[in-house]
């Protein structure tokens, strides 16, 4: 069916750009957040989530020449963080980068109207600063912050 994709392959394009990209951690949506209802959502948050714990599986193949290097030269991601979570364990100071946070959600227009990205940029706006409420900082956002070989623990 159009439109739909796997979670397996999913997975392992998230593994083939960990490999070649060799980040410290990765952040993704909360898939487990209580009454998630986007199924896009959940694949991609379980898809990161597992590849933040099996991206040095050589099991798992991806390109030829990507998993050559990653194989000669392994790295290890210290933890992945789980943005719009329910368990935040994490607020993180993100007024320096306020300005670029908003014009990054207003390049994603596919699903939004003008007035519709308005209210969504004026919703994330009072959430930042409810977050940051009790801090010396005016905008900040709430992450459950893990050590990859505890996600699925």
């Amino acid at each position: 069916m159009p439109g739909q994709y796997d979670f397996f392959d999913v997975r392992r394009d998230i593994i083939r750009h960990i490999r070649m990209l060799r980040p410290d951690f990765l952040i993704t949506n909360d898939p487990w957040l209580p009454y998630e209802f986007h199924n896009d959502h959940i694949i991609t948050g379980k898809s990161a989530a597992s590849a933040a714990c099996l991206y040095d599986y050589t099991g798992i193949k991806t390109t030829p020449d990507i998993d050559a290097t990653f194989t000669r030269d392994p790295f290890d991601i210290i933890g992945i963080a789980f943005y719009a979570t329910a368990y935040p364990n994490t607020t993180v100071d993100i007024s320096a980068v306020w300005d670029k946070k908003k014009e990054a959600i207003a390049q994603y227009d596919a699903q939004f109207t003008e007035e519709d990205m308005e209210t969504l940029q004026n919703r994330l706006e009072l959430e930042a600063r409810y977050t940051a409420r009790d801090s010396s900082f005016t905008y900040g956002e709430s992450l459950k912050v893990m050590h990859t070989c505890r996600t699925f623990a």
